[in-house]
């Protein structure tokens, strides 16, 4: 049987995936250690109530989203696109 904390770990994991932010700047983000956020996704242990809003403002999801474990396709809305590299120059014709 899978417990609460271990379906929790997992959807904090894919959430975490999903946007694409590795574990060490998540950790950073809501005040935790690696090791401590590791933990959680592992379903080792279980966050503090205080930390779930800091949980779900670094995944940039609503705090129920969290706890969604029946849906756990959950496809944020794309980053707006930011381009830095210059256009290409047209290839001449031969």
């Amino acid at each position: 049987m899978t417990t609460l904390r271990h379906r929790f770990g997992r959807r904090i994991a894919e959430l975490r995936r999903i946007s694409g932010m590795k574990q060490e700047v998540f950790s950073e983000a809501i005040g935790l250690t690696a090791k401590a956020a590791g933990d959680i996704e592992r379903g080792m242990a279980f966050p503090k109530p205080e930390k779930l809003e800091k949980i779900a403002a670094a995944l940039k999801v609503p705090l129920k989203e969290l706890f969604d474990f029946e849906d756990s396709r959950y496809i944020p809305p794309p980053p707006p696109l930011q381009t830095t590299e210059k256009p290409r120059a047209a290839r001449k014709s031969r």
